[in-house]
């Protein structure tokens, strides 16, 4: 059994086997951890994005992941222009984008080659690295983002160390969308955790065992005001998206329809999209039994 990767202490106990690997709680910082070598993850994530995994992780993608997006961007961007972001695990640029067209200048870090064409598409600079192994300078950024990634990450003090470093001081770490281990479908039992197995996923957060990496030496000195918490309601966004694919398949275009009421059609399937994830949202911060974390740091000046 191997120590946890956030406090480093050795001893857990069995939490439960998923996918056949053992899961292990932490007994000093209450993460819970899939019992693998940080070789086997590191390996284990750079075969994600083989072809087949990124057709099947494009086919994803989806309208309401763009208005996703664009909420994370409006709220750390403010109104402000001129400013710099970095986002870890960049993918497909969608959020990096969003940030240039609000007048940023964008960069991302993705050790994967299909992040490539994306970042010739829109423009940004993409380091083809870690981010540990990325070398980037010290202070350099307003915002540091990294969504869907630390549930993959071998060591987590490590990642959200260099994320502090990288940026600014008083700038904005925006880390989010770690499966909550604490969500009301977990403690009930419900959760088939479909979208959230070892070997690929790694780390189990709640809020506390979050609380408790901020916590952890070389964190700690550079974190500021912090906030954790939990958002979206468990599988809420597929039923959305199912819902919108059946709504467009019956709704066929009326002849002769104008140019005008097209834009006014796709304005409003717009305005819908960003209503139904901003009620997600915050359905899922009720009582904090979300079934997604968010992390917002203010680094120290």
């Amino acid at each position: 059994m191997k120590p946890c990767p956030v406090c480093g202490a050795a001893g857990g106990r069995g939490e439960r086997t998923l996918n056949g690997i053992a899961l292990v709680r932490c007994g000093r910082c209450a993460l819970v951890y899939a019992d693998l070598a940080d070789a086997v993850i590191e390996a284990e994530n750079r075969a994600i994005f083989d072809s087949a995994a990124t057709e099947m992780y494009e086919a994803r993608q989806t309208a309401l992941d763009a208005a996703w997006f664009e909420r994370i961007a409006t709220r750390l961007t403010r109104g402000s222009r001129g400013g710099s972001v970095l986002d870890v695990g960049c993918g497909n640029g969608w959020l990096l984008a969003e940030f240039q067209s609000r007048g940023w200048s964008a960069e991302g870090v993705d050790f994967s080659s299909w992040a490539e064409p994306f970042a010739r598409r829109h423009g940004y600079t993409l380091h083809r690295t870690t981010l540990e192994g990325a070398g980037l300078p010290e202070n350099r950024f307003d915002v540091v983002t990294s969504t869907s990634t630390l549930e993959h990450i071998a060591r987590p003090c490590e990642h959200v160390r260099e994320i502090l470093r990288v940026l600014k001081p008083g700038g904005t770490a925006y880390v989010a969308g770690m499966p909550n281990y604490g969500s009301l479908a977990v403690r009930l039992g419900l959760s088939a955790f479909a979208h959230n197995l070892p070997p690929r996923h790694v780390n189990y957060f709640t809020r506390a065992s979050l609380r408790n990496l901020l916590a952890m030496p070389g964190i700690r000195e550079r974190a500021g005001r912090a906030r954790v918490s939990t958002y979206g309601v468990p599988e809420v966004h597929g039923l959305l998206e199912r819902f919108g694919q059946r709504f467009r398949s019956r709704a066929a275009p009326a002849p002769g329809r104008t140019e005008r009421a097209a834009r006014e059609r796709a304005a409003w399937r717009h305005a819908a999209r960003r209503a139904a994830v901003e009620a997600n949202y915050r359905l899922g911060r009720l009582l904090d039994l979300g079934d997604k974390l968010e992390v917002e740091v203010v680094k120290r000046d």
